[in-house]
């Protein structure tokens, strides 16, 4: 579109050129074709003069009409450059912003899907504690002093002075502790120190304010074990508890 337009601007100057000269140039050709042979020198000179000054101004009124079009030609491109410059520039601030939203969008995304599969792990690890048989017996351990006094504490005495000292078949309730730290392993790796208050508070209601809670408190032979044998299961339960009992209390607690 701004090759043709400029291509009928040039047309038309390249028009009103020929028609200045043609006017113009009318006196210069009328006076060339009179007798001037009674003239003096003094007076063809003057009359040339006279006749050619119409064409000069002719020329230079047309020089100035040519550069005055050409220069608001250049005007009105350099005009319509600005405004698909600012056109450009606002589509691109749209599109950071677009992207700045979709972040948004996918980052909420990527929060939901590992709340989801944090949940789901969650309830793997709390049906594996409450369904299995061998964790019965282990939370009928902890929970029960009679049971605990009765199948389990000397066994464990026995096991922190040396494995040598017990049986076969008293291994097999050793071996159903190691379970239970195994999963206690699971749910650590859940970093429940770095979790949302209603996620840390499910952890701490599940596990830590009884189970945890009561071999800490009264059951010494299992929390030696532990400690013991599994030395990250306590490390990180003690720093847990540590972080937990630094928090200011809430109402939901």
């Amino acid at each position: 579109m701004g090759g043709t337009t400029f291509s009928s601007t040039l047309f038309s100057m390249f028009g009103l050129r020929i028609a200045l000269l043609f006017i113009f140039a009318l006196p210069a050709f009328s006076l060339s074709q009179s007798n001037t042979s009674q003239e003096s020198p003094e007076q063809r000179t003057r009359a040339w003069v006279a006749a050619l000054a119409p064409l000069v101004g002719g020329m230079a009124l047309a020089a100035g009409i040519w550069f005055t079009m050409g220069a608001q030609q250049r005007d009105r491109k350099r005009l319509e450059l600005d405004r698909e410059r600012a056109a450009l520039e606002l589509q691109r601030n749209e599109l950071a912003l677009r992207s700045q939203e979709l972040e948004k969008e996918r980052h909420a995304l990527e929060q939901y899907r590992l709340r989801a599969e944090w949940y789901s792990s969650f309830r793997t690890i709390y049906n594996d504690f409450w369904k299995d048989d061998d964790m019965a017996a282990m939370r009928r351990w902890i929970a029960n002093p009679q049971s605990y006094d009765g199948e389990l504490r000397d066994i464990l005495a026995k096991r922190n002075k040396s494995a040598d000292l017990i049986s076969p078949e008293e291994y097999q309730k050793i071996e159903i502790v190691d379970r239970f730290a195994a999963l206690l392993v699971r749910l650590i790796d859940h970093n429940p120190e770095q979790l949302e208050e209603d996620r840390r508070w499910l952890v701490e209601q599940s596990f830590d304010r009884y189970w945890i809670h009561t071999i800490y408190s009264t059951r010494p032979e299992l929390k030696t074990y532990l400690r013991d044998h599994w030395e990250r299961v306590m490390r990180e339960i003690e720093k847990y508890r540590e972080a937990r009992n630094s928090r200011p209390a809430t109402s939901a607690m």
